[in-house]
């Protein structure tokens, strides 16, 4: 797999996935930031293990659990399977009656949860190098569990941390009527595969009270800095000798480096200072004529030397297990993608360079809005993201381009539709070519979409699994941004705002079919739709082929005058094939200033040259 690598986004079950396409061993570090089984509407990642669509994943963003016929079949296969560790079916057997009172085929949302939970990561220990480790970001609704399901897999002994990071200020819960302490935290869990796993080193810098009271001694030049004992408490060298020191008059001491039979200089006091008793020297005297030399040492009264150690020499404070500096992403940041489980980029960077190196491989299967495989992209790993979700799969590659792919700030390449945009990054990879004209310069190391449908019996086999995400998918296709549902969506399934003009902005509104009944109603319909809203062009997105009425009342629906192209009009109604789509059609609109999702600012890159080594 490694040796023509090329990092990918897959669009399915994670579980399927890894399975079909992660070799054993072929992962340095997994990060999961699974869902937390707390009952809010966000995120749904539960398939039967047939690839399936189950009932716990008939809504977008929803993070319910429920026992039902597809998690009892999980249950069943994760307590038959010859793959899953023994301790790990003994605590998935305890758990169950402990938290149904059941030893047969009930179960509730927590064991629904816990039973996903574990089936995946088997896979992920699985996949982990021996080297490799794994970061699992919870909250406390299920944290207890999710650990004992950790210990059972990876075992006891290779637990490292439970990080706590702090999410938010400080809630006051009270005054809302609740009788608790404010819940400011989420739980990262760290695990490893061996004793034998990276580990670089990471620091963060001393807080104004800990400098104020350890550094509290200045030298000429206003360098801080603070003083550490020079003895040991066991031997080890040459550390047991007398180090001498000469004072002369009311001065301070300073050490004596002449030759020990040089005849002392009259007026001058001289001393042999031990170390304190039962102690030692913790340095040769080698060593300590070093820091005398260099001005590291500094003596007290009795003559016993102290080393400086400067302020602005210390990396600062080795890495606890309090993450605290670490800030939310808070609303209106330009780096917030509107994405509910969004996590700061910095989080993942510091897990990153802490348990990875450059090209490294890096696995999210939950990726949600990508914020690992972006962290990955800037600090050259190779990366593999994962999400059941269209919706989040599209979002990550837009974001992708935006963040490392250059290119005209009027027109950007994650406006371009899917399968165009797609085809001018493979010929910019392969041969440097610039085929759509954006001047582009991309620092996006080549990277491909796993999963997504390639041709119309794969768009037909979605809607059928998943009429939901073949949704997205075509309004992701046609370059529109995906409608929130409040209620009756009215027909309405995208909306494409672009720019006519200077100042003014218009909007294109989209309705997806999937199904084989398809009518001149739904032209009508959107017609109505486009009146209501305001817009001034619709785009009518067929599984099927349209019929001869479907057609007419489009065309009878006539064209409109852009101020952009003066010599140009375009189409009322436009209708579109999913065959179309594929073969790289896509909504004819004028193409200057399209922005219909949020833009993630671009990202500096370590990465100095990329090579242009991708293959058709």
């Amino acid at each position: 797999m490694l040796a023509d690598w090329r990092n990918k986004l897959y669009f399915g079950d994670n579980l399927q996935i890894m399975r079909n396409h992660v070799p054993d061993e072929s992962v340095d570090l997994v990060y999961l930031d699974p869902p937390f089984n707390s009952k809010a509407d966000y995120n749904v990642l539960f398939k039967t293990t047939s690839g399936k669509a189950s009932a716990a994943q008939a809504t977008a963003f929803k993070d319910t659990w429920e026992w039902d016929e597809a998690a009892a079949e999980a249950y069943h296969e994760l307590m038959m399977s010859a793959v899953v560790p023994g301790q790990l079916k003994n605590l998935m057997e305890s758990l169950k009656v402990f938290l149904t009172g059941d030893t047969g085929k009930k179960g509730n949302s927590m064991m629904a949860y816990l039973t996903m939970m574990a089936l995946r990561l088997v896979e992920l220990h699985r996949v982990l190098k021996p080297t490799g480790s794994l970061y699992l970001h919870c909250d406390p609704t299920a944290s207890h569990y999710i650990k004992l399901v950790l210990d059972a897999i990876f075992g006891v002994r290779y637990f490292r941390n439970e990080i706590s990071w702090t999410r938010s200020s400080a809630h006051n819960d009270t005054a809302q009527g609740l009788r608790r302490c404010g819940r400011i935290r989420d739980v990262i869990f760290f695990y490893t595969k061996s004793e034998s796993y990276t580990w670089n080193p990471q620091y963060t810098p001393y807080d104004e009270k800990y400098i104020k009271d350890f550094y509290k001694h200045a030298d000429s030049n206003g360098r801080r800095y603070r003083l550490s004992d020079l003895t040991a408490a066991k031997p080890g060298g040459d550390v047991s000798y007398e180090w001498r020191v000469k004072k002369q008059g009311q001065g301070n001491w300073v050490a004596d480096l002449s030759d020990e039979y040089i005849s002392p200089v009259p007026g001058t006091e001289y001393l042999g200072v031990p170390p304190y008793r039962g102690r030692y020297w913790a340095y040769s005297k080698e060593n300590l004529v070093k820091f005398e030399l260099e001005g590291r040492l500094q003596y007290a009264s009795t003559g016993m030397p102290s080393y400086k150690r400067f302020l602005d020499e210390m990396p600062g404070v080795s890495l606890q297990d309090s993450w605290t500096d670490i800030l939310p992403i808070q609303p209106g940041a330009p780096d917030r993608l509107g994405y509910p489980t969004q996590k700061p980029q910095k989080l993942l960077d510091r897990i990153l360079e802490v348990s990875s190196n450059e090209h490294d491989v890096v696995l999210d299967p939950f990726c949600g809005c990508g914020t690992t495989v972006v962290s990955a992209e800037k600090l050259k790993r190779k990366w593999i993201g994962i999400d059941v979700t269209y919706l989040a799969v599209d979002l990550m590659e837009r974001r992708l381009l935006d963040q490392f792919a250059g290119g005209k700030l009027v027109n950007r390449l994650a406006d371009i539709p899917v399968q165009k945009r797609r085809h001018a990054l493979k010929a910019y990879w392969a041969r440097g070519e610039d085929e759509l004209g954006l001047g582009l310069r991309s620092g996006l190391r080549p990277f491909e979409v796993v999963g997504t449908p390639t041709s119309v019996e794969d768009a037909r086999f979605l809607f059928q699994n998943d009429p939901f995400q073949f949704e997205w998918w075509c309004v992701a296709m046609v370059g529109a941004q995906g409608r929130e549902r409040k209620g009756a969506d009215r027909g309405i399934d995208g909306i494409i705002n672009f720019q006519d003009k200077v100042g003014q902005y218009k909007r294109a509104l989209v309705s997806v079919k999937g199904g084989q009944n398809i009518k001149r109603e739904m032209v009508a319909t959107l017609k109505g739709d486009m009146a209501r809203e305001g817009a001034v062009t619709g785009v009518l997105v067929c599984l099927e082929n349209p019929t001869g009425p479907m057609k007419k009342e489009a065309a009878d629906a006539g064209r409109w005058n852009s101020e952009f192209h003066a010599d140009r009009s375009y189409p009322v109604i436009q209708i579109l094939t999913v065959e179309q789509i594929l073969n790289g059609e896509s909504p004819d609109l004028p193409r200057w200033g399209l922005d219909s999702f949020r833009v993630a600012p671009k990202a500096s890159t370590k990465a100095a040259n990329i090579s242009l080594d991708f293959d058709e």
